[in-house]
């Protein structure tokens, strides 16, 4: 936790330098937190029901997946999002059954 917290430290102290680059390089860069930020979220949410096989887990870990995609698309990185998307549904529908409610 003390690492995640300083890991967002320095993205705070450093997002005011990244917009030096063009507005281009400063909002990928904050629109990127702001996705990665929200998966984080999800997925530490869902990590006590993951270790209890809730479904209620799984469907966090699956919306983090969705995050992480629509970040992808909006910074235009497609191979990413199929490549990637492929893995992680492909993974993550493999075990689904193993989670009840």
């Amino acid at each position: 936790s003390p690492l995640i917290l300083a890991a967002l430290g320095l993205s705070a102290a450093f997002l005011p330098f990244s917009y030096l680059g063009g507005l281009h390089m400063g909002f990928s860069y904050t629109l990127g937190l702001i996705f990665t930020l929200g998966q984080i979220i999800l997925e530490l949410l869902a990590i006590p029901g993951l270790f209890k096989r809730q479904l209620s887990a799984w469907r966090l870990v699956f919306y983090s997946t969705l995050i992480y995609l629509v970040g992808q698309l909006v910074s235009f990185n497609l191979g990413s999002v199929i490549i990637g998307g492929a893995l992680s549904f492909y993974f993550l529908f493999q075990v689904k059954s193993e989670y009840t409610k």
